[in-house]
């Protein structure tokens, strides 16, 4: 299966998206991997996760990088070896990759009843306009979910709080452009936040306000 989208968010980024619908193997054979991906892979029990991991190796090679242009800081944050950035995502049937001469978050998330009971973990201000412009209250939260997940990934320092230091403001509707920050300490972070909606899937991704 080919890339199902590739969206150019801005002069700099570009977020490539693979619908997953080969087997295990398929992926496994169409790519290369390092043998310190393949340590990786050999710890990963779920199927879900590998397919997704080498879907993303996929996305690597359709941006012309190879799974060895991939490094990690000491954090487990992404970054490409020349220097340009990288954030990943994958959730059941979707992998998405997300490169940008800045800093980027990338999130994607299948829409399921048991978002509804994680809430409490991530909602604060944004409860009052759960109500705006959407079919549903797992719509409405998986859209906020993966916003958040997205700054996180963006800003990338362990221990950032979901629910404390990441907001998001009202949005009009699930594809959509939007504002959302990142609070830590004395320091306050405007993002500008692209939503789409692919399927059952929500979509986000984060990069500087401009």
């Amino acid at each position: 299966m080919p890339i199902c989208k590739s969206i150019v968010i801005n002069d700099s980024t570009t977020v490539k998206v693979w619908h997953i619908q080969e087997t295990e193997s398929e992926l496994m054979n169409s790519i290369f991997i390092s043998e310190r991906s393949h340590e990786r892979l050999s710890m990963m029990k779920s199927e879900i996760h590998r397919k997704g991991f080498l879907a993303v190796r996929k996305l690597l090679n359709c941006f012309e990088y190879s799974d060895e242009s991939l490094i990690y800081n000491n954090f487990g944050k992404p970054f490409l070896n020349d220097g340009k950035f990288i954030s990943i995502s994958h959730s059941f049937d979707y992998a998405a990759v997300v490169i940008s001469d800045g800093s980027v978050g990338v999130d994607i998330e299948k829409l399921r009843p048991k978002i509804s009971k994680l809430s409490s973990k991530f909602i604060n201000s944004e409860a009052i306009f759960l109500n705006i412009n959407f079919s549903t209250e797992i719509d409405r939260l998986t859209a906020i979910w993966t916003n958040k997940e997205a700054l996180y990934k963006f800003y990338g320092k362990p221990g950032l709080s979901l629910k404390d230091n990441c907001i998001v403001l009202p949005f009009i509707n699930s594809d959509s452009n939007g504002i959302s920050w990142i609070v830590d300490g004395e320091q306050s972070i405007k993002c500008s936040s692209k939503r789409f909606k692919i399927d059952n899937y929500y979509l986000t991704v984060v990069c500087p306000y401009e």
